[in-house]
């Protein structure tokens, strides 16, 4: 083993890398029946999962099997919201990025709401899977809500 080897080696072991990512919401604290009102907003964004456990460190309990499930079928999430604060608009969703999509899964995405740009970093073509929200939806019905849209995708 070289000098230079060791001395990296021994650098990384008292230096271990910082958490990239901040857990908000303890998930033990969530069950299906908890009310939206008490989920509160997740700030961090503009981030980019690397892989599929990266997502819950920044999608809100409510929505996040089903962007699970879209990471699944390759099928890439720009944003996604179910909180609180999201009770004033009466809406959760979660945007897809349009132009990543096969052509079956655009058709699917067209059917379930308009083409818009989503301004990000970098705009891109998406489309918002709306769930309909009012102050006493659950966490367990905007799961489910949530799952049965993403379900209409097919594997990409």
């Amino acid at each position: 083993m070289s000098e230079r080897f060791r001395i990296r080696r021994k650098f990384e072991i008292q230096n271990p890398p910082k958490k990239k990512f901040e857990i908000i919401q303890d998930p033990q604290e969530v069950n299906d029946d908890t009310p939206i009102s008490q989920i509160d907003p997740i700030s961090e964004g503009g981030l980019t999962p690397r892989n599929r456990g990266d997502l819950d460190h920044f999608v809100e309990a409510p929505l996040l099997e089903a962007c699970q499930i879209l990471f699944d079928k390759g099928i890439k999430t720009i944003f996604s919201s179910a909180n609180k604060n999201d009770l004033s608009n009466q809406e959760a969703y979660i945007a897809i990025d349009y132009s990543t999509l096969s052509p079956y899964n655009q058709r699917i995405a067209k059917s379930l709401g308009e083409i818009h740009m989503a301004h990000g970093s970098v705009p891109a073509p998406a489309v918002n899977l709306m769930i309909p929200i009012e102050q006493n939806t659950t966490v367990g019905q905007v799961r489910n809500a949530a799952r049965l849209l993403v379900s209409k995708f097919k594997q990409q």
